[in-house]
């Protein structure tokens, strides 16, 4: 398990390894999944992701964005 510092709140978190890009963190308060992508990817599609679940929420297997 790998050690990253999220900087937002300044806490340590542990991030599970993944694949795809999915990433699984494990707060005391919340269960959540994080989506990572290299600023230097050629096409982004994150923000495009984003925009999609949204438009979809509340559907069946359709995960909720924050």
């Amino acid at each position: 398990m790998e050690k990253h510092t999220d900087y937002t709140t300044r806490t340590l978190v542990g991030l599970s390894a993944s694949r795809g890009g999915l990433t699984e963190l494990r707060s005391r308060i919340l269960e959540v999944a994080v989506k990572l992508e290299s600023v230097r990817a050629r096409h982004p599609q994150l923000l495009y992701e984003s925009k999609l679940y949204k438009i979809l929420h509340g559907g069946v297997g359709i995960p909720h964005i924050r």
